[in-house]
C-alpha cells in the first residue's frame, strides 16, 4: 500500500485485536481522549 509517497507493508505491523477491556470507553468519556492498553503499531 502506498500513502503519500510511502510505501507500507501491512503484514509487517503488529497489530492487535481488542480484548473488550473498555479502557479506550471509560477515558473517553472521563475526556482524556482516546487510550487504548494495547500497545502496538496501531498507536
Amino acid at each position: 500500500m502506498k500513502i503519500l509517497g510511502i510505501s507500507i507493508n501491512l503484514f509487517d505491523l503488529d497489530i492487535h485485536h481488542c480484548t473488550g477491556c473498555v479502557a479506550c470507553v471509560t477515558a473517553l468519556f472521563n475526556g482524556k481522549g482516546s487510550v487504548c492498553t494495547q500497545k502496538d503499531d496501531f498507536e
